[in-house]
């Protein structure tokens, strides 16, 4: 079971790799008012972490499954509107 998991979730990156060479980089992000780029580099976030530690297997498949959708995301993200936070 554990071999057909690990299986599935690198033929998974390896499409997701190929979905995400293809997004047209750089894509402007109206909510951080900036350009965005996808590269290796950011690839590689979505697969480990800060420290340089892989991800669990779950998370780097729910990451890589909503690659797909980046464009698309982006492409209707609303400007970031900053206002102060009220004080209760």
């Amino acid at each position: 079971m554990q071999n057909v998991d690990a299986e599935s979730l690198r033929l998974l990156r390896v499409k997701a790799r190929e979905t995400y060479k293809n997004i047209k980089s750089p894509v402007w992000c109206k909510c951080l008012h900036r350009k965005i780029n996808f590269n290796a580099q950011g690839f590689h976030h979505l697969l480990y972490d800060g420290l340089g530690h892989e991800r669990s297997s779950s998370e780097q498949r729910y990451k890589l499954l909503l690659i797909p959708l980046i464009p698309s995301v982006l492409a209707v993200a609303p400007d970031a509107t900053y206002g102060s936070v009220p004080v209760r």
